[in-house]
């Protein structure tokens, strides 16, 4: 953790400032939705904060195996979006900082299902009251609170079904200097990678209403059929909302991931707004990070996997993907499906 501070300080990186990097991916079992930052190295505390500023729940809680194994594929889709294989040691939701050795998520939720690595946690110098995952051998690392790394953020499923306003997150956030103008929100909320927010619908007015506090009568900047809410008049406003739109929501056509020797499979990965999307097929061990590109057929916001005959060497983790340019960063976003063929009887 040193050396990230001592390459920080050498390269000059500003960490308040520097844009923020990211990369989501949707569990392919939970349906929970990760967000990995990297652009901006945080403290514990402050990637917490930023998480909830971003409009997710929190830092992630692993509470699952299932949630490792879907930590694992945001990481490796990380590794492989940026090219770095490397050691990787982002920020998880949990702490001890209030009891030595009692481990919590963020919401005081006991930790019961645990992967640390070997030796750990070890309070290391006595300070280490912090969870931070370790990858690539993806498991977890107690560390200084104070150490600034990268983070994931999480958001669970909806109970209602996924749609585009689930994919939406608001934040409203305060003017440094007071009041300010509308056009002062844009440039505000494109600094730290976001837009102001795109009223378009009533679901989006009540959806910032609800996180906004019940008794708060402030009025704030806003884009779209309206230029403000909670407002009489749209002047001297000192709030404003920004708006995280994930490039997409990656919808595959079928979760029915077992077949016979000889079937035909066509799954389409449709995407909420219009990027572009692939599959790829994984090949070898997970650890060689190694994917091809299968037979299908692309168009834009869309991809369709087609195996015509399945064999078993069909039988992969195969994943779709997507990029899409928003506000002038690049953000990428990934969901997986394991397809298994069975012999015939």
């Amino acid at each position: 953790m040193i050396v990230i501070r001592i390459a920080a300080i050498l390269f000059g990186v500003n960490f308040a400032q520097a844009d923020d990097y990211t990369y989501w991916s949707l569990g392919a079992t939970t349906g929970n939705l990760y967000g990995l930052y990297w652009g901006s190295y945080l403290s514990y505390g402050y990637g917490e904060q930023s998480c909830k500023d971003k409009g997710w729940k929190n830092l992630v809680y692993i509470t699952s195996y299932h949630i490792d194994n879907e930590i694992a594929d945001l990481m490796l889709g990380a590794a492989d979006y940026t090219g770095d294989y490397g050691y990787w040691s982002p920020f998880i939701g949990m702490t001890d900082y209030s009891h030595e050795g009692w481990w919590k998520w963020n919401d005081d939720i006991p930790v019961v299902h645990q992967n640390w690595g070997p030796g750990q946690p070890d309070n290391h110098r006595r300070n280490e009251d912090c969870g931070s995952l370790e990858w690539p051998m993806n498991w977890w690392n107690d560390i200084d609170c104070g150490e600034r790394l990268p983070y994931i953020c999480f958001q669970e499923p909806s109970t209602a079904s996924r749609s585009s306003i689930d994919n939406r997150l608001f934040s409203i956030r305060n003017f440094d200097g007071g009041k300010g103008t509308q056009e002062l929100a844009r440039s505000s909320c494109k600094k730290v990678g976001l837009r102001l927010a795109v009223v378009d619908s009533d679901e989006v007015i009540t959806k910032i209403e609800n996180s906004r506090n019940p008794n708060s009568k402030v009025g704030y900047w806003v884009d779209g059929t309206h230029n403000c809410l909670n407002a009489d008049k749209c002047e001297g406003l000192t709030s404003y909302v920004c708006e995280d739109v994930f490039p997409l929501a990656l919808e595959p056509s079928s979760q029915d991931e077992d077949y016979m020797v000889g079937d035909t499979i066509k799954i389409e990965c449709t995407s909420s707004v219009v990027s572009t999307v692939k599959w790829q097929k994984q090949e070898g061990a997970p650890t060689d990070n190694i994917w091809m590109d299968p037979l299908q057929n692309i168009e834009p916001g869309k991809a369709t996997l087609i195996i015509k005959s399945a064999t078993q060497d069909d039988s992969a983790k195969y994943r779709c993907t997507a990029n899409k340019d928003i506000i002038g960063q690049s953000r990428a976003y990934a969901t997986f499906v394991n397809i298994r063929v069975h012999p015939e009887k």
